[in-house]
Order: C-alpha cells, then structure tokens, then sequence
C-alpha cells in the first residue's frame, strides 16, 4: 500500500508540474513585464508592481504566490527590470530573481512605434519539505525526511511591438531547460523545467474621451502540454476605472475590476475555476498594486517631440499598461 501511495503521488505531483512549472498570473495584461523581459524600459515611469495570488481556495496547500518587480528606461535606449517571486505549492517552495534587459528602437516617429528585444537571468532556489506529507506508516524507508534545496539557473528573451495602440510581443522562458534533480538521480537531465513560449498580442479602441475599450490575448505553450489561449476583454472609463473579463481555455473565466488614482493603480480579480478542480475549489484571488514612480531618464528628446501629439491616454491612468514611452 505504502509502494501504491507513493506511486499516486508522484504521479499526481509530476502533472502538477507540467501544467504549472511556474507562477501563473491573471492580471498579466498590466504588466507585461512579468512575462516578457522586452518590455522592460516600454514604460516612460518606473512601474513598481506588487502581486499576491491565492490560486484553488478550498484546496488545502494550493500555490500562493508573492511578487515585486520593476523596470524602467536608463537612456541610450535601454531599459531593465527586476522580479522578485516566491511561490509555495504544499511541500514545495521556489524562490528567486530575475534581470531583465532590453534595446528598443524607435521604427516610426509618426506613430511612435518602437521594437525591442530583451535578455534575463533568473536564479530561485527550489526547495522541497518531505515533512510536510502525511502517510499511513511513519518512518517510510523510501521516502527521506530531510528537506532537499537546489539553487537553479536559467534565462528568458524575448521581442516586443509596441506604441499607444497596441502591442505584439513573443517570449521564451526556461531557456536551457536546467534539471531540478531533488535527488541526486545519476541521470543529469532528470526532470528538467520545460521551456514556455508566450505569444501576446492587443489593441486598445477610444470610444471617447471617458470610455476605451482593449481586447488581447495570450497563447501560452509548455513543452508536452496543449497549448492555453487566454482571451480578454477591458474597458477604461473616464480613466479611473477599469473593468474587464478573461477566458482561459479549459481553466477558467476571470472577473477583474481596478481603480486608478494619481500614479497608484489597484486591481483585484476572481478565477471561476472551470476545469475538475471546480468540485473541489472556490476560485483564486489575486489583488494587483502598481505605483508609478517618475523617470527623469525617460524625458529624452526623442521622447519628447511627441509628448504633446498623443491621445486622451497621455494622462495619469496611461503608463500602468507598461508599453508607452512619451
């Protein structure tokens, strides 16, 4: 029996992480960044983000994920950024950096559009607690009580599109697939972490001066796993508010409502889980803060030719999209 628990753990356990290798967020649409190291420097100001996710309420050690990050413009057209995360999914917890850079280049000064592309290195230590599962017979021979820790490094890159209308962006993340070998397995590449590829792409429709309205989407591809097509939907109105709805195929339908006051945005959203989980779950929470902070970097002439020709979104409510530069 002991054999046969393990057996469904493990198993259990290796779908999770195929389907989650690592963090998921909901409101990824305000910041680009967390998933495309490109975007760093897109934005005029520095964006300060802060995330806390409580994914699967109802499901005891579900993954809870914490995040701050931040990029900004440094001149000579460079931007770089900083993620911090951590994430603990029952007894497993990964902890880590990021640093991001990226070029960008102006392609039309008319439309202001700009390309760029970007590098980061990630480095989070991978920790696995085997006191924290629970078995029928204590003192089980194959399985060892002592917590197992593995410092793991890796990279991302990507291209991004973008000017105050829209954006296309394609990123890579876990470039080099690094192995996660918790126990020491003589096989080097056991269990590496599958590459994930994210294609993104939006536009951003002025109704009027107090409504706008900006549909996008996400196509999320794990090595081995079907791909994942998020389609979201967002309104603006009179530039405080926000409000918006998000399908994930096959996971879930998310509700998402924010608040905007001078260079402080706040968001909330609610997964309703439509996958198996749905029995067991009462949805994920996720509350979003972004502080604008300024970035005298970022008033450069190019920058500033065309500071006075954009649209209502030059206000106070515009750099929380993190893809325009002034």
């Amino acid at each position: 029996m002991k054999q046969v628990v393990l057996v469904l753990f493990l198993f259990s356990v290796s779908l999770c992480i195929q389907a989650q290798q690592g963090p998921l967020y909901s409101q990824y649409m305000f910041n680009q960044f967390i998933i495309n190291p490109a975007v760093a420097g897109s934005d005029e100001m520095i964006p300060v983000v802060a995330t806390v996710r409580r994914q699967w309420l109802g499901i005891k050690d579900a993954p809870v994920t914490q995040s701050i990050s931040a990029h900004a413009y440094t001149g000579k057209f460079v931007g770089i950024g900083v993620n911090f995360f951590n994430e603990v999914a029952g007894p497993s917890r990964r902890t880590g950096l990021s640093f991001s850079a990226a070029r960008h280049f102006q392609l039309s000064k008319a439309s202001d559009t700009w390309f760029s592309f970007g590098l980061s290195a990630s480095f989070y230590q991978f920790s696995f607690d085997p006191s924290k599962l629970h078995f029928d017979q204590p003192n089980d021979p194959v399985i060892t009580t002592a917590a197992i820790s593995k410092f793991v490094p890796d990279a991302s890159a990507g291209a991004y599109l973008y000017n105050d209308h829209y954006f296309v962006g394609l990123s890579m993340q876990n470039m080099f697939q690094t192995p996660v070998n918790l126990f020491d397995i003589a096989d080097r590449n056991y269990n590496p972490v599958s590459r994930v590829y994210f294609l993104s792409a939006g536009y951003e429709f002025v109704i009027n001066d107090n409504l706008s309205i900006e549909p996008s989407t996400l196509v999320r591809k794990v090595f081995a796993a079907p791909y994942q097509i998020d389609l979201n939907v967002k309104a603006t109105i009179a530039q405080h508010f926000t409000a918006g709805l998000s399908y994930r195929s096959s996971d879930a339908v998310v509700a998402i409502i924010g608040a905007n006051i001078p260079n402080i945005f706040i968001g909330y959203s609610y997964d309703i889980t439509l996958n198996p989980l749905k029995s067991y779950s009462k949805g994920t929470h996720e509350l979003y803060v972004i502080i604008k902070l300024e970035n005298m970097l970022s008033k450069s002439q190019y920058f500033n030719n065309h500071k006075n020709t954009r649209g209502h979104r030059q206000g106070q409510y515009q750099g929380q999209h993190g893809r325009t530069k002034r």
